[in-house]
């Protein structure tokens, strides 16, 4: 026998000797107490004790100075997959660096105190939570070698994948904002305190939204350096239109102007520099004189959300349908130019009298002077 437990033949005091196989019968030595399933050890160095058969699936260890079994975990595999379970009420730790601060306390849970490295998928099907005081970065997720993709899937029948940052600042001040990629292919930006949304984005393959119609209105905040910040936002009733801005930068001067009322804008001014124009002649200063004497001149205030929208100052100007002389843009709004234009028409046309009632006036004196008178 190899790395057995033998008796050797043995002659006694009286000169005889027992047969090695008397000492090598299978009944004839055994343990005090003897079960199946019990081990041999060596309680000290001259005896050899039993230690009794363990529970199904503890583990023998090595206790302080003799072997023992473990009963803090049970092993057991049914032939698909293999269990470790702890004691009822207790949780697993792997490491001794820190206990529980999430009040771990099921034979079905488990802790890690030290590094875990995964090299295959990992599987989450249900809340994970992760925290660590004093430390600023709590989740970092890299990629060697490729593109990092962090992918936040959402269940079957149309529920939504949702990223939800939360700093929790004070019983009466939480500061909460929402990502969340819902049915339709829209994924939404959404700040939201204390339970009420403020201002949802959310963008589709049509563009970026700020807001929802019937719910809340949508405010873009724009802060400034120092202190300050401007916000733009709509009228609570505000259409449904587009603007389209310039290609450019304008020149100095230039205002921003919707030419043809389809919101689509460029920049114009009244510019006077010759190469701006296309000269077709000059114009007739009396013609001018004409048109300005023969347009009426009103006192009026504009209308409500109409004009300059100042409906206080009393105005004192023109008609567009008495004087489309003064007007542009399909002939509503006045027309700076012209209005320039024609002052410096009427002004000639009016010198031009004077200086011909001045000679007539000249004349007149020497006909006088001639006669006496």
């Amino acid at each position: 026998m190899a790395n057995e437990f033998a008796h050797q033949s043995t002659a006694t005091a009286a000169g005889l000797a027992m047969a090695k196989t008397d000492w090598e019968d299978t009944d004839i030595h055994q343990f005090d107490s003897q079960a199946t399933g019990d081990i041999m050890y060596a309680s000290s160095a001259t005896q050899l004790s039993r230690l009794g058969a363990g529970t199904t699936g503890n583990a023998l260890i090595m206790g302080a100075i003799v072997p023992e079994w473990f009963t803090g975990l049970i092993f057991s595999n049914d032939g698909t997959k293999t269990t470790i379970l702890g004691l009822a009420g207790d949780y697993t730790r792997f490491g001794d660096a820190q206990t529980t601060q999430h009040v771990l306390a099921s034979e079905d849970d488990c802790m890690v105190t030290g590094k875990l490295e995964v090299t295959g998928i990992s599987y989450f099907d249900n809340t994970m939570i992760i925290s660590k005081s004093g430390v600023n970065e709590v989740l970092t997720v890299t990629s060697p070698t490729s593109a990092c993709v962090v992918r936040i899937l959402g269940g079957t029948n149309n529920y939504a994948a949702i990223l939800e940052l939360i700093a929790d600042l004070g019983a009466d001040n939480v500061d909460r904002f929402r990502i969340s990629a819902n049915n339709g292919g829209i994924l939404r930006f959404e700040e939201f305190s204390t339970g009420a949304w403020l201002s949802p984005a959310y963008m589709t393959a049509v563009g970026f939204f700020l807001g929802t119609a019937g719910t809340l209105q949508g405010n873009l905040n724009i802060s400034g350096v120092t202190s300050g910040k401007v916000i733009i936002t709509t009228a609570a009733a505000a259409g449904s239109w587009t603007l389209t801005l310039p290609t450019a930068v304008g020149g100095a001067g230039e205002q921003l102007t919707d030419a043809a009322g389809d919101g689509i804008t460029s920049w114009a001014a009244a510019a006077s520099l010759r190469d701006y124009k296309d000269i077709a002649g000059l114009a007739d200063p009396h013609t001018a004189l004409d048109q300005l004497l023969n347009t009426k001149a009103y006192r009026f205030h504009y209308k409500e959300g109409r004009g300059t929208l100042d409906v206080d100052t009393e105005y004192v100007g023109v008609m567009a349908d008495e004087a489309p002389w003064a007007m542009h843009y399909n002939g509503g709004i006045v027309n700076p130019v012209n209005t320039l234009g024609y002052m410096v028409l009427g002004f000639q046309a009016v010198d031009e009298r004077i200086k011909e009632l001045e000679a007539e006036i000249i004349a007149l004196k020497e006909v006088c002077s001639g006669k006496g008178l």
